[in-house]
């Protein structure tokens, strides 16, 4: 019952252990989290809107409907 922040391989981490995703789905790559190349092979780098759900977070109270700008930037997917 701690907050956890993983970023990059941290993330990579956290989803090969579980913490990320559903509860009740299994990681890996049949889970919610898959981690994957990407299919170009290369780096890619994009900015995308999100939008935040509701839900536990504490980080994110109160935020339930706002849509964010973000960049994502990856190269193992």
């Amino acid at each position: 019952d701690t907050f956890s922040l993983g970023v990059c391989n941290g993330c990579q981490l956290m989803a090969l252990l579980g913490w990320v995703g559903p509860g009740d789905v299994p990681a890996g790559p049949a889970g919610a989290v898959a981690l994957e190349r990407n299919l170009s092979g290369r780096f890619e780098s994009r900015f995308v809107t999100v939008r935040v759900e509701p839900g536990p977070a504490l980080m994110l109270r109160g935020m339930e409907g706002a849509r964010l700008g973000v960049w994502v930037a990856h190269g193992e997917g």
